[in-house]
């Protein structure tokens, strides 16, 4: 899968001049996990280039994102096994000194052995760190302006919440 920079924000120019800092932010983020992988972490493999330039971000494809889990797949889903692994994955970037500040339904995909995996670090920094982007709304406090472990942490109990009340 190649993921590719989100150009809605070329009528504005102050969002156009973010986004080279966010995309080589996320990149610095996954060279980083690339050499301490953990199997909750996407398997991030480099980027396309053109030109000289940065155009895309390969990482593995996943089978089905968490937002559509029930919808696309009839197996049942073991939930507390699942958020065990998304909490691990989380537990792994904390322990790097990371937190990725936009931990949701659409950023957690599944291998083809159920296996959840947590993705798009466009939000990941370094703890303290100024945040970027606010993450996504409705998953996110919009009152967070730095990086820090709570932020993921304080929704790990609304994932949860959310699949058991979707399956």
């Amino acid at each position: 899968y190649i993921k590719r920079p989100k150009l809605l924000c070329l009528d504005d120019p102050e969002e156009t001049k973010l986004l080279p800092a966010l995309l080589l932010g996320e990149i610095t983020i996954l060279e980083r996990l690339k050499v301490q992988h953990h199997p909750n972490i996407a398997r991030y493999f480099g980027c396309t280039t053109r030109r000289g330039r940065i155009t895309g971000i390969v990482l593995e494809k996943y089978e089905v994102i968490l937002q559509y889990r029930f919808e696309d797949d009839p197996r049942r889903l073991d939930i507390q096994g699942c958020m065990k692994q998304i909490q691990e994955g989380i537990e792994h970037l904390h322990s790097l000194g990371l937190a990725h500040n936009d931990l949701n339904p659409m950023n957690i995909g599944f291998t083809k052995d159920d296996v959840p995996v947590i993705f798009d670090f466009g939000s990941c920094r370094e703890f303290g760190e100024p945040l970027i982007s606010a993450g996504t709304p409705g998953w996110v406090d919009e009152d967070c302006v730095e990086s820090a472990a709570q932020n993921d942490i304080a929704v790990l109990a609304r994932l949860e919440s959310s699949m058991i009340n979707t399956q």
